[in-house]
């Protein structure tokens, strides 16, 4: 609304925009009352990523604002000539978020982002302008339709601003909230990343239509450059109800940098849109926590499928593997007409019955007299789809024989496992899911908020810690603490979790205190969980059951190195009656595959190998019921003086380099 041209200011010798109201709308009220808004709403705001208004006046009867010159294009303009990649798109967006979320908290809705609407600077900059159809509210939340605004502009049931960027509700002409503002944010990123809007009908009732009861196709379709995070983030902000959007545009202007810098700089939380999960056929599960980080995993795993057809993540009990792998089927929806559907083991004791499961989610029945494989074969032979195959360590060698009957016979199936170790099946692809990134407070101190959220690990502690105690902040104070207690986790995924709920009865620094005794502090996860994943203990008890007797010794055995263990240091001390030191190789190899040993670097004295802190704890709790502690710790002892003794000699000498 109004025509904008750029003039000087002679006392301050700057340059200057100045709007007008078009001629043909000079006399009447409520266009000059929309200026008169817009001039009042945006000199409310003082915040970098909005136009500066200096003054608003009139002369000769025309009324007028003063702003600040911004020398740049609007958003549309620089999207449409390919001046902006996909991450510079992302980093506008965050800009916009941050000044709506310096406008929602005034109470101030601007009703009106569009691309046009957004001017971007050469440097990148970008700059929100009009808010002739801002709106200011008590609360922003609990705005109704007939909440007063200035001049009377807006009555109920009037639908104001620019069709095709323009909520449900706006269109509806329903009461609105800083959410509104969400919606429209995300279709004009859509629209800047696509080249189209994500809603565009023959008519304006048409699109209204479109804008009420129909998904927009995914980016990533329209732009396959585009990252599917981009899908998630956008699709979420466009949410068809408000309660599924971001709830606040600093949620959205969070998502969007970590998008756009990665899991290593920012927070990257993203939650699964219900609508997102409606778009193929699948039975994922909506999940009620956000996905923090693993952004490079994600996309490392779908690359796995264009080498094979099964990709088998292992890791730990509570490292991730099951979320990473509904995160990855997730992303992957598009690519599968005819869906991508998850298979839970588990819970299943009996190998027989693995076929059956698997029908029983895909919906085909058993055959008599014919086998469950005979049968999925023949049901999938022509399918495209993904089989997520959920927790196979139990079943591992039925999972196997299964998985390879139906890859044989459905050549465009492909299925991702989650197990704690691999099939063993030919063309399996094995990808060891790693820990969430720590600090390691060894080598540097993480003293302030900003280097500790750098790390996943941290972000994934406040993220949780905030869902049990909203009050709970990220401080300078708290950053060191929480850091150590991540390092000391591991960074495994469920052990932060559990650590993090504690928070709403004990400080950081007593959580830090008692994890001298994790297994006793861990406990709280959640009451719908699988007993497993309530509790730290639960879940490494899982692993080490499966184990054989003599993988348990040398589990126990070797949680006596601190510091990790060479092949030969675990053949001086380890064997003692259960096995012989030549059969130590195997039994560590075992426990690798298992992901309960860590493979370290190669050193000059050959192969380490190395127990996260949390097993190496659980096998010194074991070591010490078994009463072998004191015999080990004097194994140790011993091989070590002797390698000292042995070594001494050879510190001094021409063999010696500097």
């Amino acid at each position: 609304m109004g025509e904008v041209y750029k003039a000087t200011d002679t006392k301050l010798d700057r340059p200057v925009a100045v709007k007008l109201l078009p001629r043909a709308s000079v006399q009447d009220h409520e266009s000059r009352q929309r200026l008169l808004q817009e001039a009042r709403s945006a000199a409310s705001l003082n915040h970098p990523n909005i136009v500066t208004i200096y003054s608003v006046d009139s002369a000769q009867g025309q009324d007028f604002i003063v702003m600040e010159y911004v020398d740049g294009e609007t958003l549309r303009t620089r999207a449409a000539d390919g001046k902006l990649d996909f991450t510079q798109i992302a980093d506008i967006g965050a800009q916009i978020a941050d000044a709506l979320a310096a406008a929602h908290a005034i109470g101030l809705i601007h009703r009106d982002i569009k691309p046009t609407n957004i001017l971007v600077t050469r440097t990148g900059l970008a700059k929100v302008l009009d808010f002739g159809l801002a709106k200011q509210v008590a609360r922003v939340r609990d705005a109704a339709p007939t909440d007063a605004t200035v001049a009377q502009l807006t009555t109920p049931g009037l639908i104001v601003g620019t069709i095709a960027y323009m909520s449900p509700e706006q269109a509806r002409g329903e009461r609105l909230d800083g959410r509104t503002d969400i919606f429209s944010l995300g279709s004009t990123l859509y629209e800047a990343l696509t080249g189209q809007p994500p809603f565009s009908g023959a008519s304006a009732l048409a699109t209204m239509h479109e804008i009420a009861t129909m998904e927009p196709e995914l980016p990533s379709r329209l732009q396959p450059e585009l990252p599917p995070d981009i899908d998630l983030i956008l699709a979420r902000a466009m949410a068809k109800e408000r309660d599924e959007r971001y709830q606040s545009a600093r949620d959205v202007a969070d998502a969007l940098r970590g998008f756009r810098e990665g899991t290593d700089a920012a927070t990257s939380t993203i939650v699964m849109p219900r609508q997102l999960l409606a778009r193929g056929p699948n039975n994922l599960p909506s999940q009620l926590t956000s996905f923090i980080g693993r952004r490079r995993e994600r996309g490392e795993v779908r690359r796995l499928f264009s080498a094979s057809r099964i990709v088998t993540l292992t890791g730990p009990g509570g490292s991730g593997k099951t979320r990473l792998a509904i995160q990855v089927a997730t992303d992957l929806l598009p690519e599968y007409v005819d869906g991508t559907w998850l298979v839970e083991l588990e819970t299943l004791d009996d190998p027989a019955f693995i076929g059956q499961s698997v029908g029983k989610v895909l919906d085909i029945p058993e055959e008599p007299g014919r086998s469950p494989l005979v049968t999925l074969a023949e049901h999938l032979a022509g399918k495209h789809l993904l089989l997520i195959l959920d927790n196979c360590e139990h079943l591992a060698a039925a999972v196997a024989s299964l998985a390879e009957g139906l890859l044989r016979s459905c050549p465009k199936l492909r299925i991702l496992t989650t197990s704690r170790e691999a099939l063993g099946l030919r063309g399996e692809i094995v990808w060891r899911v790693p820990m969430l990134s720590v600090p390691d407070i060894r080598t540097s101190a993480v003293r302030t908020r900003e280097a500790a959220a750098r790390y996943e690990s941290v972000r994934l502690f406040v993220d949780r810690a905030v869902a049990a105690q909203s009050s709970f902040t990220l401080t300078d104070r708290n950053a060191p603490v929480i850091a150590q207690i991540c390092h000391r986790l591991d960074g495994i995924p469920l052990a932060i979790e559990l650590a993090a709920v504690r928070v709403k009865a004990l400080a950081p620094e007593k959580i830090l205190e008692r994890l001298q005794d994790r297994f006793q502090l861990l406990t709280g996860g959640s009451r719908t969980a699988l007993p497993r994943q309530q509790t730290l203990r639960a879940a490494v008890d899982w692993s080490y059951d499966l184990l054989s007797p003599s993988e348990r010794v040398l589990l126990n055995r070797a949680s006596v190195f601190a510091g990790g263990f060479t092949l030969e240091a675990a053949e001086a001390v380890c064997p003692n009656g259960h096995f012989e030191d030549f059969e130590v190789l195997d039994l560590v190899t075992a426990l690798v595959d298992k992901s309960l040993v860590v493979p370290g670097d190669v050193d000059a004295s050959g192969d380490r190998y190395r127990l996260l802190e949390t097993i190496r704890e659980y096998g010194m709790e074991k070591l010490r019921t078994s009463g072998e502690a004191p015999a080990l710790a004097s194994r140790h002892t011993d091989y070590f003086l002797n390698l000292a003794e042995t070594a001494e000699p050879e510190l001094r000498g021409p063999d010696q380099s500097i």
